[in-house]
């Protein structure tokens, strides 16, 4: 592939990233590597086709499922999964904060695409959507406006609900039996009317739809992979740990001065052994099914408030689990611990002054010590058999997740907004393999990693989708681990439901894809060699079409700092031919930028009034340039914020230091005003005839002739900002890119908007041909084929 553009360039060569073609890879800076193994699949709900995709890492062999079944209110995706035949998948969705207007609902579509269906839109909300372990049969909870709940079992087969049984108080849990013999639903301690007593009870629905319920004193554990839950028996004398499978039970003391284990729980992976704590002096205890035996582990467990703690993690074996204690004083010491499963023991591994958080590293004797929010002090990985260490040397100020491969090779970490550049370390040598991209979902901030079962493939996402939580709306990234191939997958929703490794299982049942991705890709895309952890904001052709240069910003150690990269696009790779520090344009608005002459661009940020101008012969910047000077007009006597003249220079942008715009004649008199606007972005057609003007909503076409105002409505509702708008060279097209990742275009004559893309972008430019669409944002800019504007790109 050759990319467009060819022409003279400035004589500064430095050559590093890659163009990658026809199959619709993003190039991030490597060589594509050259593989026999197939890419692995993922499946995600995309929020542009409003639909799941199922496709492999790559791009490849891609499909939609459940096209056209929601409501456009209904972006969030939670619960459900794929059935365990691998034919069904089940979803339940709602409005963005949980149910709205449109009630929640519940949808069923066929792996292979043939059928898809709204199951239910009876309930306010739906709590729990859980397939059976054995056969296609969901458990399924909703809650009413009132809090009151119900649940029931449907058949997929043969279209039926069992065991409906509504009630007036809430559940608190609900799930199968290990066999699938039934499912359960756990109801929380509740004021009987009649008997005058504190009551929970756990109700089983058996597959016939029969309901039986135990009365199980005040409190419930979880229950456990094995059958398991622990409760106390009314009066809280005795505790009975029950195996609701094998009918098994025994009876014991429970702990002196604790009334329930809490929520605090944390079952082994075979489901026989169960650490607990005390919410009040947070003492631990290990009861164990095997032997019937409780012991006192030790008091002072850590709990921080801020999603960091040192909670049990049991080991992939299930014999041995690694917590975190700390006193109840801020100035003591935080002590990694260990507890041997089989015998009761703890020994200590680790002390450190600062709070920190651990895991097991995939199946390995090791674990990923990593510390807290705003804590100096190191990352490491501590063989728990030898006590060895080995100090990890990347930036951890301000880490929020850290995720080893399944073989604890490599290591992917993130960071929250912070000093710390994304990576993907190699444990083996020491060394960082790759950087890895922010997508443009949430500015900058990487909460959770996914690794495929390879560890080749790693999904990334910017807010808590991997860890439980939740955030802004999360962008999400797929990449090879030895970055040779990086995709953008754009905005999904929250839950694991939403985006994951596709089980195997469901693969026979999947219909033949297309080749191409059903979500375009960038033709190439420029990933800058320096600053990999920059937020691009601004981006500008140049006039032959020959390169690109796109302005980059970052806030480290408490400062603000931009560079100019510039691109030759005139050989078949996008080679980088410098860098230039500046420091206009540093923050998140996005950074305007247009020739002043064939040799010097001016630039400045999108609320004005400071630029700067730029000599692309060598590199010089003049900064601290004003708007006004080169409009030619006096800003206080028009009480304005910033002004741009029109291309042809025959008229003058003004917008107001209030609200509303201006637009004046070469002279200065005032022709038109719009004084109920306060758009975020502006800019000039490229005959300086019509200004357009957008926020969130409908975008504005300001006719400079005539004063009339003309609206562009969006496809959907764009209620988030936008950051810039771009014109085509013919003027005939517009694009915008908005905050809530969205970047579309519209035709200026028809008003019909015929091109959209989740894609996230803070600044756009067409190419002089206005063939291809720069758009920069996230960590790089990326370069579109917009050739064919004729069909709706949806």
């Amino acid at each position: 592939m050759r990319c467009k553009g060819a022409g003279l360039r400035p004589l500064f060569i430095c050559s590093l990233a890659v163009c990658l073609g026809a199959a619709g890879l993003l190039g991030g800076g490597y060589a594509a590597a050259q593989t026999d193994d197939p890419a692995p699949y993922l499946y995600y709900f995309s929020d542009m086709l409003h639909a799941y995709v199922v496709e492999r890492a790559d791009g490849s062999d891609s499909r939609v499922l459940g096209a056209g079944l929601m409501p456009e209110e209904h972006i969030m995706t939670h619960w459900g999964g794929w059935s365990p035949s691998g034919e069904w998948f089940a979803w339940a969705s709602s409005e963005w904060a949980g149910p709205g207007h449109v009630p929640s609902m519940v949808w069923l579509v066929r792996a292979d695409g043939t059928q898809g269906t709204r199951l239910f839109a009876d309930a306010y909300d739906f709590s729990r959507l859980v397939w059976s372990p054995v056969d296609d049969v969901l458990l399924v909870g909703t809650f009413d406006q009132e809090m009151h709940g119900r649940t029931f079992l449907y058949d997929v087969e043969s279209g039926q609900r069992l065991g409906e049984a509504p009630s007036l108080e809430p559940f608190e849990g609900a799930g199968w039996l290990p066999d699938g013999s039934a499912a359960y639903v756990y109801h929380p301690e509740w004021v009987d009317i009649v008997l005058k007593n504190r009551r929970s009870y756990m109700r089983l629905i058996a597959r016939d739809g029969r309901i039986t319920e135990h009365d199980v004193g005040t409190f419930a554990t979880g229950m456990s992979s094995a059958g398991w839950f622990v409760h106390d028996v009314l009066g809280g004398s005795q505790w009975v740990a029950e195996n609701a499978v094998t009918g098994e039970s025994f009876t014991f003391a429970p702990p002196e001065d604790i009334s329930s284990p809490g929520w605090r729980q944390y079952w082994n992976a075979r489901g026989d052994t169960l650490l607990f704590s005390s919410m009040l002096d947070r003492d631990t205890w290990l009861l164990s099914m095997v032997d019937r035996s409780l012991l006192d582990i030790g008091p002072d467990i850590s709990w921080s408030s801020d999603g960091f703690t040192g909670a049990p993690r049991w080991s992939s074996s299930a014999d041995a689990a690694v917590f975190i204690t700390h006193a109840d004083d801020e100035a003591a010491p935080y002590f990694l611990r260990m507890l041997d499963g089989a015998t009761g023991q703890v020994q200590t591994l680790l002390q450190r002054e600062g709070e920190f958080s651990v895991k097991w590293a995939g199946e390995s004797q090791s674990v990923l010590v990593y510390p807290g929010w705003q804590v100096h002090e190191p990352a490491l990985m501590l063989d728990v058999e030898t006590g060895g260490q080995t100090v990890l040397p990347v930036e951890t100020y301000g880490l929020r997740t850290a995720q080893p491969s399944p073989d604890a090779r490599k290591l992917a970490y993130g960071e929250g907004r912070s000093a710390s550049i994304p990576a993907i370390y190699d444990l083996d040598t020491g060394q960082i393999i790759t950087t890895i991209p922010y997508s443009g979902g949430a500015g900058g901030a990487i909460y959770g990693a996914s690794w495929d079962r390879t560890g080749m493939w790693l999904i990334t996402s910017e807010d808590m989708t991997f860890s439980g939580g939740g955030g802004s709306p999360p962008g999400h990234v797929v990449l090879k681990a030895d970055g040779s191939a990086r995709r953008e997958l754009g905005r999904t929703s929250f839950s694991a439901t939403a985006i994951d490794w596709l089980p195997d299982h469901v693969l026979p049942h999947l219909a033949p894809g297309s080749a191409a991705p059903v979500i375009p890709a960038p033709l190439f895309t420029l990933v800058p060699a320096t600053q990999p952890g920059d937020t691009a904001n601004g981006v500008l052709w140049y006039p032959d079409g020959s390169g690109v240069v796109s302005n980059g910003y970052h806030h480290r150690d408490g400062a603000a700092a931009g560079s100019l990269v510039f691109w030759d696009l005139s050989q078949p790779e996008p080679r980088q031919d410098m860098t230039v520090p500046t420091n206009v344009c540093t923050s998140s608005l996005a950074c305007n930028m247009i020739w002043l002459s064939a040799d010097q661009f001016m630039m400045w940020p999108s609320t004005g009034p400071t630029a700067a101008r730029v000599d692309v012969r060598n590199g010089d910047v003049a900064g601290n340039l004003s708007l006004f000077d080169a409009a030619g007009i006096d800003a206080m006597q028009l009480d304005a914020r910033y002004a741009v003249p029109s291309p042809n220079g025959d008229y003058v942008l003004v917008q107001k230091s209030g609200r509303g715009f201006e637009i004046l004649d070469a002279s200065g008199a005032l022709l038109h005003t719009l004084p109920d606007r306060d758009d975020s972005a502006v800019t000039w057609s490229p005959d300086g005839r019509t200004v357009a003007l957008g926020n969130g909503g409908p975008l504005a076409l300001w006719d400079v002739e005539t004063g009339d105002v003309r609206l562009l409505e969006p496809t959907d509702a764009w209620s988030w900002p936008v950051w810039q708008l771009a014109f085509s060279p013919d003027g005939r097209y517009l694009a915008a890119g908005s905050y809530y990742q969205r970047t579309a275009i519209w035709d200026t004559v028809t008003g019909q908007q015929v091109w959209e893309l989740n894609w996230y972008a803070k600044a756009l430019a067409f190419s002089p041909d206005g063939t291809q669409l720069a758009a920069a944002g996230s960590y790089a800019v990326a370069v579109f084929d917009v050739s064919d504007l004729g069909g709706v790109v949806k």
